[in-house]
């Protein structure tokens, strides 16, 4: 799933194709973000974990996925949850994934912000106070949307791992952006942090054929 149904009334409408030739868009990149350092991300203790819901994947389909972020320090920690813009590096959070291919030797790189071809426009959903929670010590928080592994062009065995990274001070960036008045006060306040999830093994197939 990838966005609030509750929400769509509030959603910015899009001419997808006419803004993305128009618009010139900042996309951060997975290796740009790792030059990006942020004191004491790193030294939150928390565990991003990913089940894969379900082990048949054909290739152009995203895997179905579940997401969970647990507190497993003493202190509690406030996140985001990740929504329009995220995969983008556009908004706090910043989540992608990584992938490698486990039956042929060679690193596919990280799959941020997804294969150029997917066009967007240049805007983004308002950011809303839902969106930011607060973790006491042991407790857990299911990530809900803009999360899945973009699909995989080819069949085969594909090792993926997913980034969650939560910036506080970052602004928003796309052409249309904002936070909630009321949101961007619990966003600035929230922990910075950044974290690896645990590795998934994914066997994707060709697609299946339907009987006429």
């Amino acid at each position: 799933m990838q966005g609030r149904g509750h929400k769509s009334g509030f959603a910015l409408v899009c001419a997808i194709t006419l803004l993305a030739a128009l618009t010139p868009l900042t996309v951060l990149g997975g290796s740009e973000l790792a030059r990006q350092e942020v004191p004491g991300a790193d030294s939150v203790r928390v565990v991003l974990q990913v089940e894969l819901l379900d082990a048949a994947v054909e290739v152009n389909k995203p895997p179905v996925v579940s997401v969970t972020l647990e507190n497993i320090g003493v202190e509690p920690v406030t996140g985001v949850q990740p929504g329009d813009g995220s995969r983008w590096g556009w908004r706090t959070p910043f989540v992608w994934w990584t992938r490698m291919r486990v039956d042929r030797a060679g690193e596919l790189g990280d799959s941020w912000p997804g294969p150029p071809d997917i066009p967007r426009c240049g805007n983004m959903n308002m950011v809303w106070p839902s969106e930011v929670f607060t973790l006491q010590s042991g407790q857990i928080e299911t990530l809900r949307f803009w999360v899945s592994p973009l699909p995989m062009r080819s069949p085969g065995r594909y090792r993926l791992q997913m980034h969650y990274w939560n910036r506080p001070e970052f602004e928003p960036t796309p052409m249309m952006h904002e936070y909630s008045p009321e949101a961007e006060p619990l966003i600035r306040a929230s922990t910075p942090m950044r974290v690896s999830s645990n590795e998934i093994i994914v066997d994707v197939t060709e697609a299946s054929v339907q009987a006429p």
